[in-house]
């Protein structure tokens, strides 16, 4: 399922932080030289304004987890319909509060496809919320939503299954759709205490 656009409509999309470190506020302005775009199926963004959103949202975020750790991970996901595309990738997770976990995450896939950015990327950004956010129970079930940015944006709906701590990591298996079916296996840093 895409996200729906008006027909022939146009988009620039860019963002710039304005005294991060001191307020905190994020604002966004159009300039010249952003990608724009214009397409009656669905939005298509550069790997540009990927980027631009993803920082828009870890420092409007970062206040919030500053008592907090980041969690970086490593992950393998896979999406269909055919032609399968495989994407080894990294993100970054960032806490907001005890059940919320705000992820983006940027995959490659060295096959190109014409359904991803640049026919090789793909990028997400997904919270979800944690029914066992203390690692009470051995495994840790979350659900979660967002955006899948690719040649098209998508809405994302998950389901993340997160393992026992192994060598200070936490292995987890992810399964979802976004413009088709997608899973993932990911290896996050392990936080003392907590998922």
């Amino acid at each position: 399922m895409h996200v729906p656009s008006t027909k022939a409509a146009t988009c620039q999309l860019t963002a710039a932080s304005e005294s991060a470190a001191a307020t905190g506020r994020i604002a966004a302005a159009s300039r010249p030289g952003v990608h724009s775009c214009s397409t009656a199926d669905g939005w298509r963004l550069s790997a540009r304004g990927f980027g631009s959103l993803t920082l828009c949202a870890v420092l409007f975020s970062a206040r919030a987890a500053s008592a907090q750790h980041l969690q970086p991970e490593l992950r393998v996901d896979a999406f269909w319909p055919a032609p399968v595309s495989v994407q080894p990738g990294v993100g970054l997770t960032l806490p907001l509060g005890y059940y919320v976990r705000v992820s983006a995450s940027a995959g490659y896939a060295p096959r190109g496809d014409a359904r991803l950015i640049d026919d090789h990327w793909r990028g997400d950004l997904v919270a979800r919320f944690l029914l066992d956010p203390f690692r009470q129970q051995r495994w840790g079930l979350s659900l979660g939503g967002g955006l899948s940015v690719r040649e098209k944006t998508y809405l994302a709906a998950l389901l993340d299954l997160e393992g026992p701590e192994w060598h200070h990591v936490m292995p987890a298996l992810e399964i979802g759709v976004s413009g088709g079916v997608r899973a993932g296996v990911v290896f996050r840093r392990a936080v003392r205490d907590r998922r």
